[in-house]
């Protein structure tokens, strides 16, 4: 018998139940843009987030690397137009950020790839938000022009967003030298809904032809790769798939010159040891824009600290290629190509037909699919008792297969099968073998992706001994004063059945867990109870969690331990909210014109303790469709408990369709250590209001007029109201650059008007301006109108 401990350390972040007369609405993580920098800089950007505060706390878990507000968040964001319509309208909005200024910090020698990075209040904290560190010199989108901008010398990345329905950005280059060239488009990995559709376009001769181009329908970014030739110019576009936009809608398009590795067979490699390596990827051989391989002796260094390792080499084409290989403790098998899918057996560095089964394990294969949806099989010999990790490796190695394993026996009878890991479309599964004899594991790909060079996949096999893994979800929360009930998930494999004892590091001060805090013998969860003092002030803390387990093997020989980097998590400390929100009329439904304001009305209920002042705001999750309407931030002043919200309902609204919306009430107050803080209380029902016809409508008598550089001209407009509107109207120019006119005020029953608008010396091209035209019913609640024109500038 041996005995043994066995630590795993985990993070944390919240999940369970939790005591507090009120609840607060928490923060929700948001995006970056641009969405990261080079090693060495610094730069300003805009952090989106949803229900922050000002006071909001930033973590960055990647040593070295700082994430800092610079001021307070701007005003709550509505999207501009273009609207769907129709079916369209009916989709879910996305949430209505406000945007912070910021600064990222990136120390010398940070190491390229994704950093994840959160955010927590005194309302709670946030999931995990994705930055990148690239080596590539970075360019910002200039936004607001339907012409290509002009990027420098590759290689670059260019930092954009998709920001309205319907845009598409475009980045015109002009090649240095013929090969080709390499655009990848990272946006999904940072975090954001856009479906990338990238094409590329040589523009040397007009019209223009389509080169490349490349859709992303699966949600998992892309890249492509196109011949270019020296001197032509070349434009890539890229939009959304459905020319849906957002301001969460960031992405990341670098262009590099020179071949691309795709692949590489082995995907690792031993440490220590020299084999040839087959890199497959397009220009490796011939400097085209074929799939194709080219074959190097590498020595996979035996570093122990290192899980992977650049190797750089130079190509038939005299260009240079690099790619990242993995490291691995493990014997690493090859399968031949083009083997029909049989069972095939691992006994030396290729899997060679009908031979016995493999022993020896642990171990790890490189194999490429070789037909669409297609799957391997492989022979090995288990004893009863044993317990296997198997996992199936494709996204790990850059790969683009969708892999699920399986395990038959000897009859054919599945035993037991996973498919996609949590966050991937890779697939690991715990085998316990139930007895002497061969088995059968079968890795089987349902991307349709079989059949090509690059159809890559890694299987390792290893035996695994007594032990655990704990986890838990991103972020955890606990009430000043109160307690709440953390679950902790554990996942047992070898056999392990033990209680096993829990301990956390970096609790902040006033917060603690039971002393005797553990999961019980044979339990998959348990619910830690999770207390924070009166006293306590409120704040965020990165904490570990530990697990502790005493391990028996019944069997002689040494126990393997199975051990788990720490993880970390982010643990906020809350304030309870010292009122409520609420809507009058609690989800009723009023009809109200469009482009007038709609008055909600809206209840305070304050604690006894508390009489201060509540600032409403739109909450950031809005029900059923938007398409403009908003409300402003208001301050409602000490002792008032109703208050008319101003909700604007632009008048381009459909009447057949019902809208909502929904405010937080917003309040400061002191912790318990007298620090003042931020506290959200979202509105516990909704105003809703079916658009009914225009009480004002505006027209332009010409909409498209024709002038010169430096002209003034003239736009008449025709005016149309409701007997309900009696009152003065301001009619103004809405801002355009290069544009300007006084406003004019109309008399009641003016039903037309001439403005006088104008015109810089600006370039030759069409101009939109929008002229609006305001009246009022009451003293607080406009109602608005707008007209477009079209102005043509041309030269003499």
């Amino acid at each position: 018998m041996v005995r043994l401990c066995l630590v795993a350390g985990i993070a944390l972040i919240v999940s369970g139940w939790a005591t507090g007369v009120r609840a607060q609405l928490p923060p929700a993580i948001g995006y970056l843009h641009p969405g990261g920098g080079i090693p060495g800089t610094t730069i300003e950007l805009a952090i989106g987030g949803y229900d922050w505060t000002p006071d909001m706390e930033l973590f960055v878990h990647e040593p070295g690397v700082r994430l800092e507000l610079l001021g307070p968040p701007g005003p709550v964001l509505i999207p501009d137009p273009p609207y769907w319509f129709g079916k369209k309208a009916r989709r879910s909005p996305f949430p209505l950020p406000r945007e912070f200024p910021a600064r990222l910090s990136i120390p010398p020698g940070t190491p390229p790839g994704i950093v994840r990075w959160q955010a927590a209040n005194a309302n709670g904290a946030t999931a995990t938000g994705r930055l990148v560190i690239s080596d590539l010199p970075q360019v910002l989108e200039t936004p607001g022009s339907d012409d290509p901008q002009d990027l420098p010398s590759l290689p670059l990345v260019v930092a954009g967003r998709i920001e309205r329905i319907e845009e598409i950005d475009r980045y015109r280059f002009v090649a240095e030298r013929s090969g080709l060239v390499t655009c990848e488009c990272l946006s999904r990995g940072l975090g954001a809904q856009l479906n990338a559709v990238i094409v590329v376009s040589d523009v040397s001769d007009e019209p223009g032809r389509v080169i490349a181009e490349a859709v992303d329908s699966a949600g998992r970014d892309l890249w492509l790769s196109f011949p270019v030739e020296a001197g032509r110019s070349y434009v890539v576009a890229i939009h959304d798939l459905d020319y849906r936009g957002d301001r969460s809608f960031v992405y990341r398009l670098g262009l590099r010159p020179g071949p691309r590795v795709v692949a590489a067979v082995p995907a690792r490699g031993q440490r220590g040891e020299t084999v040839p390596v087959d890199f497959i990827g397009y220009g490796l051989a011939s400097g085209g824009a074929d799939l194709e391989s080219v074959r190097r002796e590498v020595t996979f260094p035996a570093d122990e600290t290192s899980a992977a390792f650049d190797y750089r080499f130079e190509t038939p084409s005299g260009e240079h290629a690099s790619f990242r290989l993995g490291l691995s403790a493990n014997r690493e098998l090859v399968r031949p190509a083009a083997q029909p899918s049989t069972a095939a057996t691992a006994t030396a560095p290729e899997i060679e037909p009908d031979a016995a089964a493999v022993k020896e394990l642990p171990l790890g294969i490189t194999g490429v699919i070789d037909e669409r949806y297609g799957e391997h099989r492989y022979r090995i010999t288990g004893l009863g008792g044993e317990h296997w990790r198997l996992r199936a490796e494709a996204t790990a190695i850059g790969s683009s297969l969708d892999l699920s394993i399986a395990v038959q026996d000897d009859t054919g009878k599945e035993l037991a099968q996973a498919d996609d890991v949590a966050g991937g479309l890779d697939a690991e599964l715990l085998f316990a073998v139930p007895a002497d004899g061969v088995y059968e594991i079968v890795v089987s790909d349902s991307s349709s992706g079989g059949g090509r060079l690059d159809a890559v996949y890694r299987l390792e096999v290893e035996p695994i001994g007594l032990g655990y893994r704990l986890s838990l979800p991103e972020s955890f929360a606990v009430p000043i004063g109160g307690k709440a009930g953390l679950t902790v998930q554990v996942e047992r494999f070898g056999g392990f059945q033990g209680a096993i004892e829990l301990e956390f590091e970096g609790l902040p001060d006033g917060v603690a867990a039971p002393a005797d805090a553990r999961i019980p013998e044979k339990q998959v969860k348990g619910t830690i109870e999770m207390t924070a003092d009166a006293t306590t002030a409120a704040a965020a803390a990165v904490v570990t969690l530990r697990g502790k387990a005493e391990m028996v093997e019944e069997t002689e020989g040494d126990v393997q331990e199975s051990s788990h980097p720490n993880a970390r998590m982010l643990l906020a400390t809350t304030l309870s909210p010292p009122l409520e929100v609420d809507a009058e009329g609690q989800d009723d439904v009023t009809k109200w014109p469009r482009g007038s304001t709609f008055p909600g009305p809206v209840l305070i209920r304050r604690n006894e303790d508390f009489d201060g002042p509540v600032k409403l705001e739109m909450t950031s999750r809005q029900g059923r469709h938007r398409m403009g309407i908003e409300g402003p931030e208001v301050v409602v002043p000490p002792g008032v408990d109703r208050y008319l919200y101003p909700v604007h309902l632009p008048e381009w609204l459909e009447t057949t369709r019902t809208s909502r919306m929904v405010v937080n009430g917003v309040v400061e107050i002191p912790d318990p250590q007298g620090n003042l803080r931020t506290v959200v209380v979202r509105q516990k029902t909704r105003m809703g209001f079916l658009p009914t016809g225009a009480l004002l409508a505006l027209a332009a008598d010409d909409p498209i007029i024709t002038i010169e550089p430096g002209q003034e001209f003239s736009a008449s407009v025709i005016i149309d109201r409701a007997v309900a509107l009696p009152g003065l109207l301001r009619l103004e120019l809405e801002p355009a650059a290069g544009f300007e006119a006084e406003p004019r005020m109309l008399e009641p029953g003016q039903t037309d008007v001439t403005m006088r608008i104008r015109a810089d010396p600006i370039a030759a091209g069409e101009y939109d301006l929008t002229l609006r035209a305001t009246a009022w019913q009451g003293a607080d609640f406009p109602v608005i109108a707008r007209t477009e024109l079209t102005v043509i500038v041309e030269t003499p």
